[in-house]
C-alpha cells in the first residue's frame, strides 16, 4: 500500500501542499529557526543520519553543512521523489535508504540525528527517541508539536485526514529525555506575536555537553534557551 498509486500522488503533490496559505508561513518560519540550530551544532565532518526525510525539504540544507546524509524514508514513493532530486543536483554525499527507522542499522554511528516531524505521530515518543540517543554521537535535532489553540488546530486539521497528531506541553516535553540536557526553540509562528506550533528541540548526547550543563533543563519556554557550547 505505501507504493500504491495514493502515496504516489501525495508524493508528487507534497511540495505544492506545502506552499498553500498559511502551511507555507509556518514551515518558513519554522525553517528559519531550524537552520539556526544547524549553523549552532552542526560540523562540516559531521555525518548525519535524518529520519522520514520525505522529498527532501530539510535534507540539502543538511547536506551543504556536513560530510555525509544518510535519509532514512520509508516510503518508496517520497524516497523516489528525492533520489530524483539528488540525482539533478549531483548530490553524492547523500545515501538513501528506504526503510523504517526500527529496522535501519547504520554502518557507522552518526554523530547526528535529525527528525523533523516524525514525532507528530508517534504514539511512543520516549522508545523512539531513546533509540536516536543511543545511536547518535553528539546531538538528536527533532520538533514537537506544541500543545495551545496553534497546536489544535494542526491536529484538527490532521484528524479530517485521518491522523492523529500528537502534542506536548512544556513538561511533557522535558520529560521525553530526562537523562540528556535539552535545548529548545519555539518555531512555526503563522503571524508574529501569535504562538508557535512547534518547538525545536536539541538534545546533547555527547559526554562533554552532559558536564557543561545539567539534565532536567529549564529550556522549555515560550521564549526557549540557547544551549552549551559547541564542544
Amino acid at each position: 500500500m505505501r507504493d500504491g498509486w495514493i502515496p504516489r500522488l501525495h508524493a508528487r503533490l507534497y511540495d505544492w501542499l506545502l506552499q498553500l496559505p498559511g502551511i507555507a508561513q509556518v514551515r518558513r518560519d519554522e525553517r528559519r529557526v531550524l537552520l539556526q540550530v544547524f549553523d549552532r551544532e552542526l560540523r562540516p565532518q559531521d555525518r548525519v543520519v535524518e529520519i522520514g526525510s520525505g522529498t527532501g525539504f530539510y535534507t540539502f540544507d543538511l547536506l551543504r553543512r556536513v560530510t555525509l546524509v544518510t535519509a532514512v524514508e520509508r516510503s518508496p514513493a517520497m524516497a523516489a521523489v528525492l533520489r530524483q532530486r539528488a540525482q539533478k543536483l549531483k548530490a553524492g554525499n547523500l545515501v538513501i535508504v528506504e526503510r523504517d527507522f526500527a529496522a535501519f542499522e547504520p554502518t557507522l554511528a552518526p554523530d547526528v540525528v535529525v527528525a523533523i516531524g516524525v514525532l507528530d505521530r508517534l504514539s511512543r515518543p520516549h522508545d523512539f527517541l531513546q533509540r536516536c540517543v543511543t545511536l547518535a554521537r553528539r546531538r538528536v535535532i527533532f520538533t514537537l508539536p506544541r500543545r495551545g489553540w496553534a497546536g489544535a488546530s494542526y491536529a484538527l486539521w490532521s484528524a479530517l485526514g485521518g491522523l492523529r497528531v500528537y502534542r506536548y506541553n512544556d513538561r511533557e516535553a522535558a520529560a521525553l529525555l530526562p537523562d540528556c540536557p535539552l535545548t529548545c526553540l519555539p518555531a512555526g509562528h503563522m503571524l508574529p506575536g501569535l504562538p508557535a506550533l512547534t518547538w525545536v528541540v536539541c538534545a546533547y548526547c555527547d559526554q562533554q555537553a552532559r558536564l557543561q550543563q545539567p539534565p532536567q533543563s529549564s529550556s522549555f519556554s515560550p521564549t526557549g534557551t540557547e544551549g552549551p557550547s559547541r564542544g
